[in-house]
Parts: structure tokens; sequence; C-alpha cells
């Protein structure tokens, strides 16, 4: 397995890990997805048994389909968990969001909320969420090329998961062990390491485990050259990960086949190995997974002297991890098109690449991994021991500690100084590189959060205006009885607006005390020519009903300015909200001029202004729709269309029907 393909095994291993986890945390709830939407979102249920059904819906549902809407179901049980102040479902919903970020590729984003977990967990002393949190920090730290780091919490969780007699987490915690060692060379220990955390998984009988864990075997007989050994265990992985639809380790074991074939000159076969893995990855949005099948295509093609095809495959791996930080990989497609590049005549995209591939490069990484081992094993080695002595298991690690030890100390006697210079010149620039890559990461989670609420605060500067020129115009009148009015309305409804387009969700009580204060500021502009009639359907509490801020208002301005403005007479403006099949429903009427007459006077007074209100509306229906399973939608009619003796504009959409 190269080092990049890997990177999709750590994935999966953690996404199981994790829901390995939250299982032995809570009970078991029910398995259908309306079901458990049914138990978190009626209050009467115990809140133990909301946060368990709002946890497997993330965790069983939409981690792999849709990763965002992940993230925001562990925001809700966070959000529970921290009102109730129940810790241990803090600590797992913070572990679920940062399995989602790791889903999505975000690592620094996923290694801040496990350690945010792992502070919870340490405070309240929970053994398991320690040791799966340090497991997922490992992860991370490996992905991100910290690999010192890695081997630190790998260790520090197996400690945990042995004195817990967790055999599944004590195999997963050997082989994330094993995978250090093979990143610092030393494959003889990796594969002695992977083999035990292998015996432990046929003990218990994991086929995900003995699965993934075969792949790594696979790979490391591949580092070895040993074709026979690692075909075997591939086999052996692709077998359990078609039983299991397993499509991450489908693609990986494709990959490692198509390797051999072309480490045994079998072009053909590799070609077709490596070309359905490359679809498998860009199905489930692997970009690593993609960027690998690229990589070794093009060494394939470049071994068969197909030079304008390689370099081809050789860019789209590079475009493919584009946005994320794979040094290692980007440094292996770089180095490899700068001498397709040479050899093709093209010097200066040659000289490019090349220094693409020299900023990549860390030498560094592979002396810290050592070192690290080194310290680690010493460390851990006595611990190991006392419990080896009353587990029963010394027998069966005696020959991984002798030589172990033996090698440990044979290379690093002479490496242990010049390795403690060199880190000393090298923490002052790790500090200052991590200072700026955390700050950047803070701003692009600002950045995120204000591309969501300008959706809601895009609606407001219209009716500023036209709310400014009604003072105006009051003022020129002397009217100054109902300027005052007017304008202590109108900053209730400013503040208002401010405060609900910095959330997500309002309580009906609110919504419907915007839309009144809304009204009441249009009827004292337009005195008594508009009439309104606010109904809420009285089977909805409007202390517990939850809602998006807002929807409403861009429908009730546009009935208003564009229908009951231009209406001679009294205009009359209904709005409804009532609740029909766990669904919210939203239907606003006017008995303005309707949308044909209304679309004409612009047309005559040739109006510039572009009301942005149904299309802003249809796209926060859309992101509401991404993180829900119904399809809501907007219907919109011409009531004098409809009816020859009527006229105006009738609405009516939908949203879920949420409550605390």
């Amino acid at each position: 397995m190269t080092s990049h393909m890997q990177s999709t095994w750590l994935l999966s291993r953690r996404i199981i890990f994790i829901v390995l986890f939250i299982s032995g945390l809570a009970a078991r709830s029910q398995s259908k997805k309306d079901s458990l939407w049914a138990v978190w979102k009626n209050t009467q249920n115990a809140d133990s048994s909301r946060l368990i059904a709002i946890g497997h819906l993330c965790s069983n549902y939409y981690w792999y389909s849709d990763p965002d809407s992940a993230i925001i179901l562990a925001d809700l049980e966070y959000n529970l968990a921290h009102k109730k102040n129940l810790k241990n479902f803090m600590g797992v919903s913070l572990l679920k969001k940062s399995g989602g970020y790791s889903y999505k590729g975000d690592h620094h984003n996923s290694l801040y909320y496990s350690q945010q977990g792992l502070k919870i967990f340490r405070e309240i002393k929970h053994a398991a969420g320690v040791a799966n949190s340090l497991n997922n920090i490992g992860q991370d730290h490996v992905y991100l090329g910290n690999y010192a780091e890695a081997v630190h919490c790998f260790y520090e969780s197996l400690g945990y998961f042995t004195k817990m007699g967790d055999k599944k987490a004590q195999a997963q915690a050997y082989s994330n062990i094993g995978d250090a060692y093979r990143i610092s060379g030393n494959l003889d220990s990796a594969i002695r390491l992977n083999k035990y955390a292998l015996s432990l998984c046929e003990e218990i009988g994991s086929k995900a485990y003995i699965a993934f864990i075969a792949a790594d075997l696979s790979a490391l007989y591949m580092d070895l050259k040993q074709t026979d050994e690692a075909s075997g265990y591939c086999k052996k992985a692709a077998a359990l990960c078609v039983e299991l639809g397993n499509k991450f380790g489908e693609a990986q074991s494709l990959h490692n086949m198509g390797k051999i074939f072309f480490m045994t000159s079998d072009y053909g076969q590799a070609t077709v190995c490596l070309e359905k893995s490359l679809a498998l990855c860009k199905s489930i949005k692997d970009a690593r997974g993609t960027a690998a099948c690229y990589l070794v295509l093009s060494e394939l093609n470049n071994k068969r002297g197909k030079t304008m095809k390689a370099i081809s495959y050789a860019r789209q791996g590079l475009a493919a991890i584009n946005y994320r930080h794979v040094p290692e990989l980007t440094f292996e497609l770089a180095s490899l098109l700068s001498a397709l590049e040479e050899k093709n005549g093209n010097y200066r995209q040659a000289f490019e690449m090349h220094k693409l591939a020299m900023r990549e490069r860390d030498s560094t990484n592979r002396i810290s991994v050592k070192n690290a081992i080194y310290q680690e094993d010493l460390k851990h080695d006595f611990e190991r021991k006392e419990l080896l002595a009353k587990t029963g298991l010394e027998k069966k690690l005696n020959s991984i500690n002798a030589e172990a030890e033996r090698k440990v100390f044979r290379n690093n006697i002479v490496l242990t100084i010049a390795i403690l210079v060199l880190i000393i010149f090298l923490l002052s620039g790790l500090f200052a590189y991590n200072y700026f890559r955390q700050k950047n990461t803070i701003a692009t989670q600002k950045n995120n959060i204000l591309k969501q609420q300008l959706l809601v605060s895009q609606m407001s500067p219209h009716f500023i205006f036209n709310s400014l020129n009604a003072v105006q115009n009051f003022i020129f009148k002397q009217d100054s009885h109902n300027a005052g009015i007017y304008l202590k309305q109108f900053s209730e409804l400013i503040r208002m607006i401010l405060n609900y387009s910095t959330k997500e969700l309002i309580l009906l009580e609110e919504e419907f005390n915007f839309l009144k204060t809304y009204l009441e500021l249009q009827k004292l502009r337009f005195h008594s020519k508009l009439n309104y009639e606010l109904t809420i359907d009285p089977n909805l509490d409007m202390e517990t009903v939850l809602l998006p801020p807002m929807l409403a208002q861009p429908f009730v301005e546009n009935a208003i300015e564009h229908g009951i403005f231009y209406k001679n007479g009294e205009g009359f403006l209904s709005i409804k909200i009532s609740l029909e099949k766990n669904t919210l429903i939203y239907e606003i009427e006017d008995n303005g001029i309707g949308l044909e007459q209304s679309l004409k006077i612009k047309k005559e007074i040739k109006a510039r202004h572009k009301s942005l209100a149904i299309n802003i509306t249809k796209e926060r229906i859309e992101a509401m729709n991404k993180q829900n399973p119904n399809d809501f939608g907007i219907e919109i009619k011409d009531k004098g269309l409809l009816q020859k003796e009527s006229s105006g504009v009738y609405v009516k959409f939908a949203t879920p029907y949420l409550t605390l």
C-alpha cells in the first residue's frame, strides 16, 4: 500500500472505530431513519434517548453520504448535551464532528475537535473516550505529516485499550504503530506488529478489521518486492471488502493489485485494475486515492514509453490534491512530472515541478519518527510489562519486545545526541508554522460562517431604504407623532433583523413577533390602505417550534411593494403558518394587482430595481433540502389567471418541523 492510498484506509478505520465507540456508550435505538427522527423531535422523550437517536442519525445515515449534514447533526447533539450538562455525550458529539471533517479531508478542523473531545473525556475520567480521542488525534497527525505526535498518541491509546481488555481496539493501535514503523523504514517490525494485530482480529472474528490489516500487510510485502505474499493478502482484503460493501477498501485492493501487476510487468492487467480503482475513488470523492491512482498510471505509461499520456496522468494527479495538505504525494507527483517534462523538452515546466517537489520534501520527518519510536518504546516498555504480567500476554509479546529493544538501542545511541540538537533548531520554525496555520484555519471558519449568514442579511437593504423614505415623508408633513412611532418600531425591527440574521433557527414566537412588527410598520406607512391577518395553527407551540428566520418576509414585502401599493382601494394580506404531516406550511396571499399587472407596470416605468427575494429564499430552501430528506419547493400563483374576478398573488412553501 502506498502511504497516500493508505490514507483511505485510515479514514475508513477512523469512521468504523468511532461508530463502534458510540455504540458502546449509548444503548441501541431504532434502526430506521424515520424512527430516529421521531425520537429526536419528541421533546417529551428522555434527553439521553433523544441524544442517542440524533447520534445514530449522524453516524449511520449522514457520515458517508453527507458529511456537512453530519456536522450539523453533531452540533445539535452537542448543544442539547451542553444545555443538560451531559459531558459524555458532549465528548461523543465532538468526536463525530471530528469524523465529519475528517471525511471531508479537513484534518486541521478534525484534529481540533478531537482535541476538544479529549479534554472533556480526561475531565470526566472516561477511559474509552480518552483512548478513542487519542486514536483519532494520532490519525489526523499522520494525515498532516506530524509523525512524532502520531506515535505518541498511538502508544498512549494502546495503554488504555490494554487496561480495558479491548482486543479490537488493541489491534487497531498495534496496526497504527506498525504504520509509523513503516514510515521510519523498519518494515520487519511493521510486518510483525500487523501480523499480531491480524491474529487478534481473527480471534474475535472482526471482518472489517481483518480486511484493513490484510491490506496493510499486502502493502508491506509490496515494499519488500515479495509479490506472492502481497497478492495473497491483497485478495483476502478484496474479498472481505466486497462482502462488506466497503468501497474504500475495494478501491484500495484494486489499486494494490494494479501495483502488483505493474511490478510483475503485466501492464495490461495493471491498467485495468488501476482504472477500476480510479473510477471508485472518484465516485466516493477520495482525492488522495484518485491522485495515487494517477501517479501509478503515469509511472506505468512512462515505463511503456507513452510520455505524453504519462504527463497527462501526473498533471491530473496534482490537480486532484491541489487543495489538500499531502506533502509526500505532491512530492512524488511533482518529481515524476519534472522528469517527464525534461524528457519531453519542456525545461521551464520541468524546473517549476522540481521547485514544487523540493518545497514539499521534508527529510526530517523520518528522523523524528525514529527518535519518537525509540523514546516511546522505552517509556511504554515498563508499563507494558506490568500489564502483561496481569493479563497473561507476556509470552506473546516477548519476541516483539526483545527484538525492538536490540534494534532501537543499536540504531539510536549515536543518533540521539544529533537529533536532540536538530530538534532545538527546528522547534522555533515549527512553532511559527503551526501558529500561522492555525490562524489561517480560524480565518477560513469565520469566512464559511459569513457565507452562510449572507443569504439572510441580503433581504434587509431594500426595506430599510423604503422605511427611511417613510420617516422622511412624516417629517416633511410635520407629523412628529407618527414619525416618532415609526422610528421606534423601525428600530425594534432592525434589532430583530440583526439578532436573527446570526442564527440558523429561531422560535416560532420570535418569527410571529417579527412579522407583526414588520406589518404594523408597513400599515403605519400606508395608513388605512393596508390590512392584514396573521394566523398560527393552534396545534403549534410557539415557545418550542423552531424554524429558519425571516423566510416569509421577502414574499410579504413583494406583496406590499409590488401588489397592494399599486392597487386602487384597500389592500388585504393574509399570512398563515400551519402544521401538515410533520411539515410547517407557509401560505401568503394578497389582493393586490397580481404578477402580470406588476410586470407591466415595471416595464412602463422602466424600473431598475431587481428583487432578489425569491432567488434568496430558493437558495435557503435548497440548503435545507441538503440537510433534509424532503424536497421542499415554492409555489407561486397569479390569482387573476386562475379566477377572472379575483386578483393578487398566492405563495406557498414548506420547511421541516423542528422543536426544542
